[in-house]
């Protein structure tokens, strides 16, 4: 009998006890006993694995790759492409060009120039001339101290009672004849606006009956210079005339 009884003794003996038991109990003995036992077990396991591989690939594969990679590569490309590009591109490009170009501009320019110009030109002239010079040259003799002022929209002179410009290319009364005296539809602002108190006739209806709604005084010569005391010029006007 064993020097070293069990502390949990069975309920109901064994009827044949063990003739040797083992001087070495197994440290993790099965749940259920066997019917056969080994006889003589292998203190150590087999070498050589098993020829063929499992069905059932680990949940938890190994954290370095292997050596040799697949020869079947996936026919899935990675949805998180490599930060770095490769030194190798494609053979055949993207059919989409880029939404955001490079902030160099290609050493190579465009052989085909764009049909539109740019809105801004350079603010810095040309270095050569023009070669289709102004057709009306200034007449005078010497040249202008002063750039000329352009054209010019009159105001309200309370003095003269009609609009007045000051020197310019042209004088435009733009708005402020526009109409004719208190007539139904068109009063015209400062009315009669003359030099010499000439009234106008207030029957009528605006743009139905006659009116002068503007008037222009520009050079007659043209060019880019200021009107000039005893210099001809053009009166352009707008009116409304009336026919019967």
């Amino acid at each position: 009998p064993t020097t070293n009884p069990s502390r949990k003794p069975t309920p109901v003996p064994t009827n044949p006890p063990s003739p040797p038991p083992t001087p070495n109990p197994s440290k993790q003995p099965t749940p259920e006993p066997t019917t056969n036992p080994s006889m003589p077990p292998s203190p150590n396991p087999t070498n050589p694995p098993s020829p063929p591989p499992t069905t059932n690939p680990s949940r938890q594969p190994s954290p370095e790759p292997t050596n040799s990679p697949s020869r079947s590569p996936t026919t899935a490309p990675s949805k998180q492409p490599t930060s770095e590009p490769t030194n190798s591109p494609s053979r055949s490009p993207t059919t989409n060009p880029s939404r955001q170009p490079s902030p160099e501009p290609t050493n190579s320019p465009s052989r085909s120039p764009t049909p539109n110009p740019s809105m801004h030109p350079s603010l810095e002239p040309s270095i050569e001339p023009s070669s289709e010079p102004s057709l009306s040259p200034s007449t005078s003799s010497e040249p202008s101290s002063q750039p000329p002022s352009g054209s010019q929209t009159a105001s309200y002179d309370e003095s003269l009672g009609a609009p007045k410009c000051s020197v310019g290319l042209s004088c435009d009364s733009g708005t402020l004849l526009n109409g004719r005296g208190t007539m139904n539809g068109g009063n015209e602002t400062n009315s009669p606006n003359t030099l010499n108190n000439c009234t106008d006739g207030n029957s009528g209806t605006y743009h139905i009956d006659e009116s002068i709604d503007r008037i222009v005084v520009s050079r007659a010569s043209g060019g880019e210079g200021d009107l000039t005391e005893g210099e001809n010029v053009t009166i352009t006007a707008t009116v409304w005339c009336w026919s019967q």
